[in-house]
C-alpha cells in the first residue's frame, strides 16, 4: 500500500516510499518451517498411536499456531510501515501508530 496522498502538503511529492527489508519476516518464517519439520519428524518416527506421539503433536500444534500467529503479526506490523522521502522531507511511519 503506498503512502497517502492526503498526507502530503499540496506542492509534495513523493521521491522514495519504502517498506523494511524482508529480512524483517525471516525469523518468524524461519521459526515456522521448524515446526512443520518437527511435525514431520514426529509423524514419522514415532508409533503410531502411543502417548509420546499424541503428546508431541499438541506440542507441535501449539507451535504451529504460535508461530504463524507471529508470522501474521509481523508481515501486518512490515506492511503498515513506511519509510518516506519526498520533495521536502523525510519520514518515517507506520500506519498502526496513526490509527
Amino acid at each position: 500500500m503506498p503512502y497517502p496522498q492526503k498526507k502530503l502538503n499540496p506542492d509534495e511529492t513523493v521521491a522514495l516510499d519504502s517498506h523494511p527489508h524482508w529480512w524483517f519476516l525471516v525469523e518468524p518464517l524461519a521459526s515456522l518451517v521448524g515446526a512443520v519439520l518437527l511435525g514431520l519428524i514426529v509423524l514419522t518416527q514415532t508409533d503410531a498411536g502411543s502417548n509420546l506421539r499424541k503428546l508431541l503433536q499438541w506440542v507441535d500444534i501449539a507451535l504451529l499456531v504460535g508461530t504463524a500467529a507471529w508470522l501474521l503479526g509481523r508481515y501486518l506490523r512490515w506492511s503498515t510501515i513506511h519509510f518516506v522521502i519526498t520533495s521536502r522531507s523525510e519520514e518515517h511511519t507506520s500506519e498502526l501508530q496513526s490509527l
